[in-house]
């Protein structure tokens, strides 16, 4: 299968979305290899903490950032396909009602024109594209261990059928289906044309530190807002929640896999689960409380554990393949919340 043999200084790795939360560890992690990494924005705007954050890396010539303001243009990306060895497509418009996920589409659709020395394109997908997240088995532990032959078509049949009235859950989940189908699809079409293949990583629950400089956490990304409101928000939180399964990933080693997936030949064609940790909600708070006394936070306070939450632990997703072929030793539970912990002691919170 191909996969970027070059040496890292010899290669230019294309990263979509770049400012996002796992795009920028994924770009750190390229830039000390010593790739040349290009990275796509919606705006100038938007490329500037990049550039900021990574101005030794881009003083040096080693990265650049451009603005693509509408990717679900037609051509959008062929200009910055054209010397590339490697795609990393973290950047995935949500999309509500089937059809054609034109964002999704068109930077294959680039390489496919204009990619003479792509390898390999690593596609960020979901675990929500492999099991709906509503499902909850009330009689004791799950014992349904998906793995990356299943697809989530409960949420598209949803969808289907409620439109605008389902549930924003089963849009979005839906959203990742009608995506990561659509690219497969366009690969198996184009088989006899593409000298690169794909590689889609299923990634669940993402937690750990940031390379943002985000001010405060109006600022955060989804997941580590979760994590903010429910260890510092003293509001009282529901048992359902607390209580809820996580199959959870630090985004460390998110993007560590998202590297090693350009690397690896064995990776090539794969659909691959990206998670680590299984816990349940309650997990969060019970750690960030045994690791308080490691911080001083200046306006922060751990909320406290809370009594009698049920514990019934089996893991939901099958990581084999990551383990296997990607070689991932995946953090725990503990390592994630501590590197949270360090990032809001670090700015004085």
């Amino acid at each position: 299968m191909p996969a970027v043999t070059k040496a890292p200084a010899e290669t230019k790795v294309l990263v979509t979305g770049v400012n996002g939360y796992i795009a920028m560890w994924i770009v750190r992690y390229l830039l000390e290899q010593g790739y040349f990494v290009r990275g796509t924005v919606r705006s100038e705007a938007k490329a500037r903490p990049v550039l900021e954050h990574f101005k030794e890396y881009h003083d040096n010539g080693k990265l650049e950032v451009v603005a693509i303001p509408d990717s679900t243009q037609e051509g959008a990306y062929d200009v910055f396909v054209q010397d590339l060895d490697a795609i990393i497509h973290t950047a995935s418009p949500v999309h509500d009602e089937p059809g054609e996920p034109s964002a999704a589409l068109q930077i294959l659709k680039s390489a496919l024109a204009h990619g003479k020395n792509l390898k390999r394109v690593v596609y960020t997908s979901s675990t929500g594209a492999i099991r709906r997240s509503e499902v909850v088995e009330t009689s004791g532990p799950i014992t349904k261990i998906y793995t990356e032959n299943d697809w989530n078509d409960d949420s598209v049949e949803l969808v289907k059928k409620l439109g605008k009235d389902a549930k924003a859950s089963d849009k979005y989940q839906a959203s990742k289906v009608y995506a990561e189908r659509a690219a497969w699809d366009f690969v198996k079409a184009h088989e006899a044309e593409i000298s690169w293949d794909l590689c889609a990583l299923n990634v669940g629950f993402t937690m750990g530190p940031f390379l943002q400089n985000w001010k405060d956490p109006s600022s955060f990304n989804w997941t580590s807002k979760f994590f903010y409101d429910l260890v510092f928000d003293p509001t009282p939180k529901s048992k359902s929640l607390l209580e809820t399964s996580n199959s959870s990933i630090d985004v460390r080693d998110c993007a560590l896999a998202h590297v090693l997936a350009i690397q690896k030949p064995e990776a090539g064609n794969e659909r691959i689960i990206l998670v680590g940790a299984f816990i349940i909600t309650h997990d969060w708070l019970e750690e960030a409380n045994r690791l308080k006394g490691e911080f001083k936070f200046s306006t922060l306070s751990i909320v406290p554990p809370y009594p009698e939450i049920q514990k019934n632990y089996s893991p939901l997703y099958d990581n084999t393949k990551a383990r296997e072929i990607l070689g991932i030793n995946f953090r725990r539970a503990e390592e994630m919340t501590r590197g949270l912990l360090e990032d809001y002691a670090r700015k004085g919170w």
